[in-house]
């Protein structure tokens, strides 16, 4: 999550107390989407895990890429090294 924990509550039962934006430091609410000073947008922890997992569907579909192109061309190299 872009927008970062500053003070953690012991006695409120772990509740995230103040929170800062990143990008210029003022306080911000834990549900805010826009901070108030710099008019920064602060990603959503739900956004930010949405787009690693996005992130990591395509790193998958390179890597079976890579996979099956590797594999056709070790294929074709012995086919033609055997003749």
């Amino acid at each position: 999550m872009e927008a970062e924990s500053v003070k953690r509550g012991s006695d409120s039962g772990g509740v995230i107390g103040d929170m800062k934006c990143p990008n210029c430091g003022v306080e911000i609410e834990p549900d805010a989407r826009k901070c108030g000073g710099c008019q920064n947008y602060l990603k959503s922890e739900l956004e930010c895990l949405r787009s690693i997992d996005a992130s990591v569907g395509i790193m998958k579909r390179i890597l079976i890429w890579w996979l099956v192109v590797s594999f056709f061309g070790g294929v074709l190299y012995l086919v033609t090294k055997l003749r």
